[in-house]
Formats: C-alpha cells, sequence, structure tokens
C-alpha cells in the first residue's frame, strides 16, 4: 500500500503511534501533493 501511495502522492510519512503496542500492526500514513490520476473519465 506504501509503495502505490507513494506512486501517487509527492510525499507519504508513516509512523507507529507511541501508545501501540510492538505487536500491533497500527500505522499512520500521512499523504500529501496527490498527483493526479490516469483513470480514464466516465
Amino acid at each position: 500500500m506504501l509503495q502505490e501511495l507513494k506512486r501517487e502522492f509527492k510525499s507519504v510519512a508513516h509512523l507507529k503511534p507511541p501508545a501501540s503496542r510492538k505487536e500491533s500492526p497500527e500505522l499512520y500514513v500521512i499523504a500529501k501533493g496527490f498527483r493526479g490520476s490516469d483513470l480514464p473519465e466516465d
């Protein structure tokens, strides 16, 4: 998922919340600067 976001946004940052347990898959993702989509319009 992160690789796909990095293709679509100029900046992608991710971090694990301090209160999250080490074994938890919880992750915050912040994506800025949407580059647009190559999908055709309907």
